[in-house]
């Protein structure tokens, strides 16, 4: 963080991260532990900084890890509401999904 985002002095920072860590096989408990060193992280240098998080979204590719990347989706949320209320949280899981729940193969 410091070394990459730091020296750009962004107005807002959008964050989407965990994705990839879900499909490594990590368990959504380490991503929210992850964002919750994050968001301090991040308001040590930036105080009064915007933050936006956007949720994961589902994937035709990864589709045998939807629960645990709802259930991150759902801890994170919760957390902004409980922790960091600063942060807003974009929910984008619900607008990738087909009517049978399936994750859209044309997004």
């Amino acid at each position: 963080f410091k070394r990459i985002i730091y020296p750009l002095e962004p107005s807002i920072l959008v964050i989407y991260a965990g994705e990839n860590d879900i499909a490594d096989g990590q368990p959504a408990i380490v991503v929210q532990s992850i964002f919750r060193q994050l968001i301090p992280a991040i308001r040590h240098f930036y105080p009064n900084m915007p933050i936006a998080y956007i949720s994961l979204k589902p994937s035709p590719s990864r589709v045998s890890k939807m629960g645990q990347m709802n259930d991150t989706n759902n801890r994170i949320r919760n957390d902004i509401v409980l922790l960091f209320r600063e942060v807003t949280f974009i929910d984008i899981w619900p607008d990738m999904l087909l009517p049978n729940g399936q994750p859209n193969p044309d997004l």
